[in-house]
């Protein structure tokens, strides 16, 4: 029996697909997008509004936005860019944190919020999921761990232990 166990996406990956979903997204409002280039961990997209000058948007992403919070709001900004972070879901207590320091944010379940630069966007995006990153594991049981938990239930079916009681018996953390 093969289980299918979510792998990590590499920060390279993440960007790339957090870029394109940011060019569907103000696609989709009918604003133009230009090629992105990449600066460092980031990518920036010149974004076209129909009337008025190009913005310059640095993109960045964040698989858990929770735990990048406080990098993307102490970061100052260069002049005449727009920093904007796409994440698979951007919590509704993040979004005025996020608000308050200037940082536009891309909710992939499908809202987008850019401020700056003379765009004003706050809107309902069509959803862009990432496409789920899997590897196959021929082994159902595997490590020191999942061994102890396995002749833990083993050895008492009846009255299984907590996973407390077994991490003690096993040593485990």
């Amino acid at each position: 029996m093969q289980d299918a166990m979510r792998s990590r996406t590499s920060p390279d990956a993440l960007l790339s697909d957090a870029v394109t979903a940011f060019i569907d997204a103000v696609s989709s409002l009918g604003l133009g997008a230009g090629a992105p280039s990449t600066v460092g961990r980031r990518c920036r997209v010149e974004v076209t509004p129909p009337e008025g000058d190009p913005v310059e948007v640095e993109i960045s992403a964040s698989s858990t936005l929770t735990n990048a919070i406080a990098q993307l709001t102490g970061e100052q900004s260069e002049e005449g860019l727009v920093r904007l972070v796409v994440a698979d879901q951007v919590p509704v207590s993040l979004r005025p944190v996020l608000d308050d320091a200037g940082h536009g944010w891309l909710d992939r379940r499908g809202h987008l919020r850019l401020v700056g630069g003379g765009l004003f966007i706050d809107a309902d995006v069509p959803p862009s999921p990432r496409a789920a990153v899997t590897r196959a594991s021929r082994v159902p049981i595997a490590g020191r761990s999942g061994f102890a938990t396995a002749a833990a239930l083993l050895a008492r079916p009846d009255d299984p232990m907590t996973v407390t009681e077994i991490a003690r018996i096993a040593g485990l953390n």
